[in-house]
């Protein structure tokens, strides 16, 4: 799983919301896109990020080297270093 996924998904447990509240609470129709992005099918907007924090009471710190993290594994993956 993806470093951000993880987080996104251990914050909306924590703060116990379900994916559709979740969903609705950042502008979507249901939770799907949550349910997408939890299991690494859709990335999550860096632009609602902030959002995601004040909801859940995420540390805006570790969702943004979370991110930093996922581009840095795709980066790695992309030019073809496996460290």
């Amino acid at each position: 799983m993806m470093a951000l996924s993880w987080k996104i998904k251990q914050a909306r447990l924590d703060a116990g919301l379900s994916q559709n509240t979740l969903g609705l609470r950042l502008g979507y129709t249901s939770g799907q896109f949550i349910s997408n992005v939890e299991r690494g099918v859709m990335k999550f907007p860096l632009s609602k990020l902030k959002n995601f924090a004040r909801i859940t009471g995420a540390d805006k710190r570790e969702l943004v080297e979370a991110y930093a993290e996922d581009a840095r594994q795709l980066a790695r993956k992309t030019i073809g270093i496996n460290a």
